[in-house]
């Protein structure tokens, strides 16, 4: 991008003053215009990016196999907390193709001595404001619904299911790569499938469905 959408966007948001720093070469405008309309992607420790144009998908993987799921759009920010307190938790960023991103490297430029007094300010209510639609968004995904889901796609298509990449599989049945892989360790685990590079069978029909019945019964 050019310096002068940099500017714009720095104006926009209230903290043009840090191109007055060091830092200046470090914040960048990131495009992603790639084939696939969305695209995974990871961010770098103490970086936080604020959402110019287009959305972000994000998982992030807790303790105990849930799941934290939401959608960030236009105007929105991305890892605020993760970049403040310098941390890299477990989780994935999906990218839909034209958005663009502001990255900053937000760790840094709040330790350093530099970095305007009225930036802590800025940066605190913007956290405010991000956190808000994030708690409204939020959906706590137990991983047992995507287990319920992909057993019953398995019924549907006679209890074995072809396919060319488990990436492939996982996208056709929305559920993300991670998850697919924990899914299919377990089943394979409790003898209820057995998978080969192409191939997934169910070896016990009664098993499978009281498997599908428990892990109903337990999310509700």
């Amino acid at each position: 991008m050019e310096k002068i959408n940099l500017n714009k966007t720095m104006q926009s948001l209230g903290i043009e003053e840090l191109l007055e720093t060091s830092f200046k070469n470090k914040i960048k405008i990131m495009k992603w215009d790639l084939k696939d309309n969305l695209h995974s992607f990871g961010f770098k420790q103490g970086y936080a990016w604020y959402i110019i144009k287009g959305n972000l998908i994000t998982t992030s993987y807790l303790p105990g196999d849930k799941e934290i799921l939401w959608e960030l759009n236009e105007g929105e920010w991305l890892g605020l907390p993760d970049a403040i307190l310098n941390i890299l938790p477990e989780h994935d960023v999906r990218i839909l193709r034209g958005s663009l991103v502001l990255e900053i490297p937000l760790w840094e430029i709040l330790n350093s001595k530099e970095t305007p007094k009225s930036f802590y300010k800025k940066i605190i209510t913007d956290f405010a404001l991000t956190i808000r639609p994030v708690l409204k968004n939020v959906g706590l995904k137990i991983k047992c619904h995507d287990e319920i889901y992909f057993l019953k796609y398995l019924e549907r298509k006679n209890y074995e299911i072809q396919f060319q990449s488990l990436k492939e599989l996982s996208e056709t049945l929305n559920i993300n790569l991670r998850t697919f892989h924990r899914i299919l360790k377990i089943l394979v685990a409790e003898n209820i499938i057995f998978k080969e590079v192409d191939r997934i069978k169910v070896i016990d029909i009664k098993k499978l469905e009281n498997y599908i019945e428990e892990k109903a019964i337990n999310s509700l």
